[in-house]
């Protein structure tokens, strides 16, 4: 008698083939190229090489958003851009407008109360979109405001606010708040022109839709900025624009005043690398073809979409959950069951809403994958949904366009 084959493992013994999918509002996925790049050996953060390394990454940020200024590198998250934007620009009693229709822009008013400023606060109920002519009313009725924040991707709603509308507005008022702009999610996914339209700071980071890893972030800070840095008092020690202007302007080239994140740093020098070779607007045009096969697949599930003009949203869909479906139940069962990673909703909106990230270089078999397993998800929690619906409609958009992105 033959002897008996040794049983393989079982398919669900084997566990994960190949790591979860991001398809969150960021972190994003981060291109091979960039990873192979902050996996090698590090480097000393006070040589020549290091110097070579900054500067890359400051004129590449300089590209993405269309300024001339000064752009100052700091180690740290999208937040410690905002921190930094309103310790170096303001002083305790400062009178700063803060828009909020989400999440985010409650951040924002929550760093600037903590350092004492009076935060005057543009409240919309979440999901709507700042409006110019709100911006304008407030400072009317408020001459001693010094200073306007917004987000220009509020991705806690899925809503895109018009920085460009507001910066107008702004600059028609004299004396002229300094504007800043909470750009964390934005710079990469849709045009930000900061010298164009006239912004003083710009608040960004590498974990987005540039496509790095997080634990960098910057503030592009215009010629405005440093009349007021001068005259600012809120308490500043790491994130001090003067050490880091300094720093950056010595002759034998941009230093860091402290350590930085080298790694991560090399990482996003190779994602700039990527996004410069392909350009601002075959970017942009990536996020919005990304973007509307993402809610086509979701409409035609018979879902609706959370937010106001939804089609601008081109770096996350918010998207209510279905009756009788709990939002946070979605995200996890997509993720735990198919290896998907989605975003929950935030804040108030926490089990009503669900957010699916459409930045950086995802492409267009990640997008069209996320809808089949959404279609699956929806099925697993007991709604009755025609299978492949989702996924034709997805699948027609890149069709429709001619282009499928690898």
């Amino acid at each position: 008698m033959a002897p008996e084959r040794p049983r393989g493992a079982s398919i669900s013994e084997v566990g994960p083939l190949r790591p979860e999918l991001l398809m969150t509002p960021g972190p994003t996925l981060v291109p091979t190229e960039a990873l192979a790049a902050q996996g090698g050996p590090s480097m000393y953060h006070r040589g020549p090489a290091f110097a070579a390394l900054l500067e890359e990454v400051i004129e590449g940020l300089k590209y993405m958003v269309e300024t001339d200024a000064d752009v100052l590198v700091l180690t740290g998250s999208g937040t410690g851009a905002l921190e930094a934007a309103i310790t170096n620009c303001f002083s305790p009693g400062d009178r700063l407008l803060v828009a909020v229709n989400g999440f985010f822009g409650e951040r924002v008013r929550d760093i600037a109360t903590a350092f004492g400023l009076a935060v005057v606060s543009l409240e919309y109920q979440w999901g709507r979109v700042v409006r110019a002519d709100d911006v304008a009313s407030a400072l009317r009725a408020d001459p001693t405001i010094s200073g306007v924040a917004l987000q220009h991707s509020e991705t806690s709603v899925g809503v895109i606010n018009d920085v460009e509308a507001v910066a107008k507005t702004v600059a028609m008022f004299d004396p002229r708040p300094l504007l800043m702009v909470d750009a964390v999610s934005s710079v990469g996914a849709t045009r930000i022109a900061m010298d164009e339209w006239g912004l003083d700071l710009v608040c960004g980071a590498s974990q987005k839709s540039l496509a790095g890893s997080p634990g960098i972030s910057f503030v592009a800070a215009g010629a405005r900025v440093w009349d007021r840095y001068a005259t600012a008092t809120c308490p500043r020690f790491y994130w001090d624009f003067g050490a880091h202007r300094k720093m950056q302007s010595l002759d034998s080239g941009p230093e860091s005043p402290w350590t930085p994140a080298v790694s991560v740093l090399t990482g996003l020098a190779a994602s700039l690398r990527i996004v410069r070779r392909m350009g601002r607007d075959a970017l942009f045009e990536l996020h919005e073809l990304n973007a509307r096969a993402v809610k086509a697949g979701v409409l035609a599930l018979g879902l609706e979409l959370f937010g106001e003009d939804p089609q601008r949203a081109v770096v996350a869909t918010a998207i209510r959950a279905p009756t009788g479906i709990d939002g946070n139940a979605i995200p996890d069962l997509l993720r735990s069951r198919y290896g998907i990673v989605i975003g929950p909703g935030m804040g108030d909106l926490r089990g009503q809403v669900f957010r699916i990230g459409h930045i950086g270089l995802t492409s267009s078999f990640d997008v069209v994958g996320t809808i089949a397993a959404l279609e699956m998800t929806l099925g697993d929690l007991g709604m009755d949904i025609a299978r492949g619906d989702g996924v034709a409609a997805c699948m027609a958009v890149y069709s429709e366009a001619g282009r499928w992105i690898r």
